[in-house]
């Protein structure tokens, strides 16, 4: 009956403690909110303070700004799925200290992996998964190898390579051939620099950063040291924060892990002998690790965690490295140039991948999916979806 399909109103208008958690969830104070939405921010401490009601129109700026639906303000405590945002290893204050920017990435890269899910589930379109099983107390050399073969890696197939693009591009392929999705967002190098998901609703997936310091070699040592993540089969969304308090065995293992697959540590030693640099040293300075970088494509930190596991470098060079990168400004913002003179949907297929690319584009045709929800999920114009469908069947 009509009656019992009515929708139930809330009997009392939003909660105070439920706005500020939505704002401090994204890491933004009331001067923030103030800049976003034009929002005073004496208004956004009285409705949080109960000095003042926000209108509909006000909820619903906000909700736009706190990237969460306008119901979540009128729940007596914060919603269940704010928990999937998983911030292990981090002090109780550290979440509110990441950047807007950071809590937005990571809000797409569930969204999209939550339509994923949804997509799979309605199309029936699933994949293959062939990811493997790694221990932790199972040597980091034998695992590498193993993966280097599984993934089609040998040193002949890096002299190939032009470009460190070509490489990352290899490894991307390589890991999606394996049912995994690589999504490629926005993010804040000295917070996150990647993420993976993969629970039994949800299919595998990696986050990497189109940003990162060191262009395509530092998103390649991301994309590695998350498919670490995924072969050890840590459940639920991990993320790899800057300052994390646990997890250190994980995180080394992962390290290692990509440093291994991307140059095998006898390669590495045997080229520092022929470059007779093959010594221990006090000082590895910057030039010396790009010199030796150039060579094999990688990022700093491949060639850094490999002089510490070669005994060549001190106890900690890597971490004590990796903290002074972090301090400074991004010599090299990665993509600006590589995306000059793209269009929206060929900037889009790079960041959500062919894969999904693929799998919206079917759903599509299929007419699962209208052509307003596709340019949603796709942050695109709608009249802009037709081209991005076009662009993905020509990739196929």
């Amino acid at each position: 009956m009509v009656t019992e399909a009515r929708v139930q109103m809330p009997q009392r208008w939003a909660n105070p403690e439920i706005l500020k958690w939505a704002r401090r969830r994204m890491g933004l104070q009331p001067k923030d909110v103030e800049t976003l939405a034009e929002i005073p921010a004496e208004r956004v401490i009285n409705w949080e303070t109960r000095n003042e009601v926000p209108t509909l129109a006000d909820l619903e700026n906000l909700a736009g700004i706190y990237d969460c639906p306008v119901g979540y303000f009128f729940l007596d405590t914060p919603p269940d799925t704010a928990a999937v945002l998983d911030f292990r290893g981090l002090t109780a204050e550290k979440p509110e200290a990441l950047s807007y920017e950071t809590h937005l990435s990571l809000s797409e890269f569930l969204r999209l992996t939550d339509y994923i899910a949804s997509l799979v589930e309605r199309t029936g379109m699933s994949r293959e998964v062939r990811i493997g099983v790694a221990d932790l107390k199972e040597p980091v050399q034998s695992v590498a190898q193993r993966e280097r073969e599984r993934l089609g890696f040998t040193p002949e197939l890096r002299k190939q390579w032009a470009t460190p693009n070509q490489a990352f591009d290899f490894w991307r392929s390589a890991i999606e051939a394996q049912g995994a999705f690589v999504l490629a967002l926005k993010l804040v190098p000295r917070e996150v620099r990647g993420a993976s998901r993969w629970d039994q609703s949800h299919p595998p997936a990696i986050l990497v950063n189109r940003t990162d310091m060191e262009a395509a070699t530092g998103r390649t040592f991301t994309l590695l040291h998350e498919w670490a993540h995924l072969l050890v089969k840590r459940p639920g969304l991990v993320c790899d924060f800057r300052g994390q308090t646990d997890g250190a065995q994980l995180e080394h293992f992962s390290n290692r892990f990509a440093a291994e697959v991307l140059v095998p540590k006898e390669e590495f030693e045997h080229f520092l002998k022929d470059e007779e640099l093959f010594e221990k040293r006090s000082r590895w300075g910057d030039p010396l690790l790009d010199r030796i970088r150039y060579n094999f494509k990688v990022s700093r930190d491949v060639v850094a965690i490999l002089l510490e596991e070669s005994g060549l470098a001190a106890a900690g060079f890597y971490r004590n490295k990796r903290g002074t990168w972090d301090e400074r400004k991004p010599f090299f913002r990665g993509g600006r140039g590589a995306e000059r003179g793209k269009t929206k949907a060929m900037r889009r297929l790079v960041e959500i991948g062919l894969p999904l690319s693929k799998l919206v584009s079917v759903a599509y045709d299929r007419g699962t999916v209208s052509k307003l929800d596709l340019a949603d999920i796709l942050n695109m114009k709608v009249e802009q979806v037709e081209g991005f469908v076009s662009l993905v069947q020509k990739q196929a």
